[in-house]
C-alpha cells in the first residue's frame, strides 16, 4: 500500500474537525500542500496536491485552516502575517510524522481496497524536480559480456 506523506501529516487532526492543510517543504521557498476536511463525517483530501509558494498557497484560503506538518517558527510567521486569525498552528509535537499513523492509514486501505502490486505503485511528482532536465541525455547501453559485469570467467 501507498501512502501519500501529505496524507500521513493530515490524518492525526481528522478530530479536531477543522480544514487541515499539511506543509513539506519542497525547496525554493515552496511548499507541498493539500487541505483536508470532513464532509458527511467522511475525512478526505478536497484538494489535488499543491507546490507553491506561501503567498500562493493563503491565496486558496478564505476560512480559519489549520496547519500542520514540518513548519518552522519562520514560516509560522509568515502564515500569520498573510491569514492573520484564520491560520491555526497545531502543537509542533503533534505536527510531524508517526509511523503509527502510517501504519493505520495503510492498515485501512488493505482492509477497504484491492492489494496494488509492487510494480504498479509509483511516486507522485506534484511538479517534475528541477535537476531533471540535466538528465536528459543518452546512456550508454548496458554491458553485455561476463567481464565487464564483473563476472568470473566461464570455464
Amino acid at each position: 500500500m501507498a501512502c501519500a506523506a501529505l496524507d500521513v501529516l493530515a490524518y492525526p487532526h481528522a478530530a479536531s474537525k477543522q480544514r487541515t492543510c499539511p506543509l513539506l517543504p519542497a525547496g525554493r521557498d515552496e511548499f507541498y500542500a493539500a487541505f483536508y476536511q470532513e464532509r458527511n463525517r467522511r475525512w478526505q483530501r478536497r484538494s489535488p496536491f499543491i507546490a507553491a509558494t506561501l503567498p500562493e498557497l493563503c491565496r486558496q484560503i478564505g476560512v480559519h485552516t489549520l496547519f500542520v506538518g514540518e513548519i518552522g517558527a519562520e514560516t509560522e510567521q509568515t502564515l500569520r502575517d498573510i491569514l492573520g486569525p484564520k491560520a491555526l498552528f497545531a502543537s509542533p509535537a503533534s505536527r510531524m510524522r508517526r509511523a503509527g499513523y502510517l501504519a493505520e492509514l495503510g492498515w485501512r486501505a488493505l482492509e477497504t481496497s484491492p492489494q496494488a502490486r509492487l510494480s504498479e505503485i509509483e511516486p507522485i511528482y506534484v511538479k517534475q524536480p528541477s535537476i531533471r532536465t540535466s538528465f536528459d541525455q543518452p546512456f550508454a547501453p548496458p554491458p553485455t559480456d561476463d567481464l565487464a559485469l564483473g563476472l568470473p570467467k566461464r570455464h
